[in-house]
């Protein structure tokens, strides 16, 4: 039987860890469950060196389009990146995380600004389709490029692991209670704004602690040695995924003070977990959080520290509204709904 989706892995020759590669990795799991005989997935091999997997990341994706180039299938591509062949069979899907570049170009060097701006400009006038994950992003998207010619947002797929004894038992030990602040560093992600409102967040809550997991920023040390507080941080590195969500169950709650996301896969598993969630006000987080979060400014100097800690102490636990949107099946069939359109056409 030919391959009626195919997934292309390649954008991973240059990440192997983060929010994109989990995304990616929940749909095609849930891909492969529906439709195991029509869903093709292509990984990368194992290469040496940060410049040729730079270029292969871009090489194999035109591979993709030019295999498949007389296939009547649909091709996604995970993470912005295509390339249009005219005259084939081939369909092509976009997934848009989001335009962060836009918004805080001085985060992002200028060769890759270019790059994600052709991309993104080719995406809206040459993609078959494009997938948003979040209406935000797809707001943003159109504001700044226009409409593409079929698009949707369909929220990110989450794998949670199970809560076992063997992950209890490998994750390191932490004394409670403490907050979470789990994600891979990048200067949005805003960690003087975080440190900022757990000091404020300390003066109500004596003995609150902070654990951060990821990788470790170079300048976390130098930020944080100077703070009256420093002893009660803790920076805890990667860990695997069963281990990290061990820490998130047991955490007083889960924190986020970024100053701009697609989705926000962390604080999305916090919230399933149950976990009450602090975060930044800005659009995503109001669009997916409103239910299970309490939103703090980012600009304003004396946040109300109290009624915050009193929202933590006195939450509830319940499900969020997007529980069964974010299942891998249920995102990986509104993924194959959206590709067997554009079959259709």
């Amino acid at each position: 039987m030919k391959p009626k989706y195919i997934v292309s892995l390649y954008f991973s020759y240059v990440a192997n860890s983060g929010g994109v590669i989990d995304f990616a990795e929940n749909l095609t799991q849930g891909m492969l469950r529906l439709q195991p005989r029509q869903a093709v997935v292509l990984r990368p091999v194992a290469v040496a060196g940060e410049r040729i997997r730079r270029l292969l990341r871009f090489v194999a994706e035109f591979w993709v389009a030019l295999r498949f180039w007389r296939t009547p299938a649909v091709a996604l591509f995970p993470n912005y990146f295509f390339i249009p062949l005219p005259g084939g069979r081939l369909k092509s899907v976009v997934v848009v995380h989001d335009l962060m570049f836009k918004h805080y170009p001085q985060y992002v060097g200028r060769a890759k600004r270019l790059l994600l701006d052709v991309s993104y400009r080719l995406a809206r006038r040459y993609a078959d389709g494009v997938v948003f994950i979040s209406q935000d992003s797809q707001r943003d998207f159109e504001k700044h490029y226009g409409v593409p010619r079929l698009h949707t947002y369909i929220y990110n797929p989450i794998v949670l692991p199970e809560d076992s004894a063997d992950s209890q038992a490998l994750a390191p030990a932490v004394s409670q209670p403490y907050v979470i602040a789990n994600f891979h560093f990048y200067p949005h992600k805003n960690l003087p704004r975080l440190l900022e409102v757990f000091g404020g967040l300390k003066k109500q809550w004596p003995e609150l602690r902070l654990v951060f997991t990821g990788n470790r920023p170079p300048q976390f040390d130098a930020l944080v040695a100077p703070l009256p507080f420093a002893n009660d941080i803790q920076h805890l590195g990667f860990l695997p995924k069963q281990q990290v969500m061990a820490l998130v169950r047991h955490a007083a709650f889960f924190m986020s003070m970024s100053q701009f996301e697609g989705f926000n896969m962390s604080a999305a598993e916090a919230a399933l977990l149950g976990r009450p969630l602090v975060l930044s006000d800005i659009p995503v987080h109001r669009e997916l959080f409103s239910e299970c979060a309490t939103l703090v400014p980012l600009d304003e100097p004396s946040p109300d520290f109290k009624g915050i800690v009193d929202y933590v102490r006195n939450h509830e636990a319940k499900t969020p509204s997007f529980a069964n949107d974010v299942t891998p099946e249920a995102v990986a069939s509104k993924y194959m709904a959206f590709m067997d359109q554009l079959l259709k056409a």
